[in-house]
């Protein structure tokens, strides 16, 4: 059987979908792996021998600043990626027997998958991440023209394919109720390569990220002396070093390393996180005795057309005892760095309030407790005082910050207790390869199997034709 993973957008930056490639990789003779130019995929997916990229040109219409120009380009955008999902879809891409499709975005994704579903005979299992048409009412307004149509082709096309997955338990009972659409939920998990790291793995990650340990104004983290910081002399990081049997192990009096990914959108204020950490600052200076030195490092991973801006920002932050970076990371670095951090922080909000997070999931995986934004379904995910906080505002989030984060026992022990509470709960057991194959592999199987046994129907009744024609013939003579 082949199979093809559809996302109209960078497929480097859509994990979910990659790790649904490499699990059909291991039923499948090809998985065609369709998406925009862009990212690189991770390690796994690039060395999968029978996993094919079909990469199409990136985004051609940038979002305009005018709301005006914005709603003009919406339907001509719509007409172009329709134009080069179709070419793709149907000419470029071999007959699969199965296509997945990541929406949003819905428009035009679903009407291509619907066109090569009727002109191809595939089978089509549409991967609910989140509602297109609240996307767009983000932007819009609730009662906005475009975003009633959006919902209303939303809903068509949704029902007249095969197979649907979503990401939470509350979004299956929104398309069943509204929609009529029957979706199994596939909780996101974390693959396996998302773990704890031991000291020695820290240690040779850290020195491999130094040149990235840079404040936004382009000052490396810790000051050099003769050109060289003190924390990297003799093999040693700010957060290990060497005993004297050349072993790594943790220093004593380390700072403590929070990751927060993001995709520097207006999805996400990151302007909380800012402020929180300008705010502990303070607070550590006038606990802190003097000297002390850094107690925080933040790391923020990701891209995205806010992160100039923000960086700008940052450049101009007067912090003494918090020190701030952002990265950018190779796929294979990213799961390395949580498996390394002390907590994680996660700034998504959704807006249908229907999907969850996966950087959580990722940052479980990692056996990382995680800070998270509260939202309508957080609950699912993030047990509040169990394996994270959850935070409503500022304030919230700077009190949690200096609880888990502040050099004293009694942080040290609340981060112990959350981390055990992340290995307890069952969010990321099982796995990603096992769920999927308890979940979705069930649901791929009975589609194509019903889509297979009604081609052969067409089929057989096609190749009758003839003698039906015949048998009419010498009936009427």
């Amino acid at each position: 059987m082949r199979a093809a993973v559809l996302v109209l957008g960078d497929v480097g930056r859509s994990p979910r979908m990659q790790y649904h490639a490499l699990s059909l990789a291991q039923h499948c003779s090809k998985v065609y792996l369709i998406g925009h130019v862009g990212e690189r995929c991770v390690p796994q997916v690039e060395v999968q021998q029978n996993i094919i990229p079909i990469l199409m040109s990136a985004d051609l219409f940038p979002r305009p600043k005018s709301r005006f120009l914005y709603v003009l380009c919406l339907p001509l955008k719509a007409v172009v990626q329709m134009v080069q999902l179709l070419w793709t879809l149907l000419v470029v891409l071999p007959r699969p027997d199965l296509l997945l499709v990541q929406t949003p975005p819905a428009i035009p994704t679903l009407a291509a998958a619907w066109a090569l579903r009727l002109l191809r005979g595939c089978t089509v299992v549409v991967d609910w991440h989140n509602l297109g048409y609240s996307v767009l009412q983000q932007s819009l307004g609730t009662r906005h023209a475009l975003v009633v149509v959006s919902r209303m082709y939303e809903q068509i096309f949704g029902r007249a394919l095969d197979g649907h997955l979503c990401v939470t338990r509350a979004m299956a009972d929104f398309l069943h109720q509204e929609w009529a659409v029957k979706a199994r939920v596939l909780y996101d998990r974390p693959p396996s390569f998302f773990r704890r790291l031991d000291v020695e793995q820290r240690h040779a990650l850290f020195r491999r990220l130094q040149p990235l340990f840079v404040r936004p104004s382009g000052e490396p983290i810790w000051k050099a002396v003769d050109g060289v910081a003190a924390e990297w002399v003799d093999g040693a990081t700010p957060f290990t070093c060497l005993d004297h049997q050349g072993r790594a192990v943790e220093r004593a009096r380390r700072p403590m390393l929070l990751v927060s990914s993001t995709s520097w959108s207006a999805d996400e204020d990151f302007a909380l996180l800012l402020d929180s950490l300008a705010a502990a600052d303070a607070r550590l200076a006038g606990s802190l005795p003097e000297g002390h030195g850094l107690a925080i490092v933040a790391i923020i991973t990701g891209k995205g057309p806010q992160k100039a801006m923000y960086e700008a920002r940052m450049a101009t932050m007067a912090l003494h005892h918090v020190a701030v970076a952002t990265m950018w990371l190779a796929p294979g670095d990213y799961p390395q760095l949580l498996g390394s951090a002390d907590l994680g922080v996660c700034l998504h909000t959704s807006t249908s309030g229907l999907d969850l997070p996966m950087k959580v999931l990722d940052m479980f995986g990692c056996n990382l407790p995680v800070c998270a934004v509260g939202f309508q379904c957080i609950s699912e995910l993030v047990k509040h005082q169990v394996n994270g906080f959850v935070f409503h505002s500022r304030e919230e989030l700077t009190s949690q910050l200096l609880e888990l984060l502040s050099p004293s026992t009694e942080a040290r022990a609340t981060l112990t207790c959350l981390r055990q509470g992340v290995s307890n709960v069952e969010t990321i057991q099982p796995r990603w390869a096992e769920n999927w194959s308890e979940i979705a592999l069930p649901l791929f199987a009975d589609q194509t199997a019903e889509r297979l046994d009604h081609g052969r129907c067409v089929r057989y009744a096609a190749s009758m034709l003839p003698f039906g024609v015949l048998l009419a013939r010498w009936a009427l003579s």
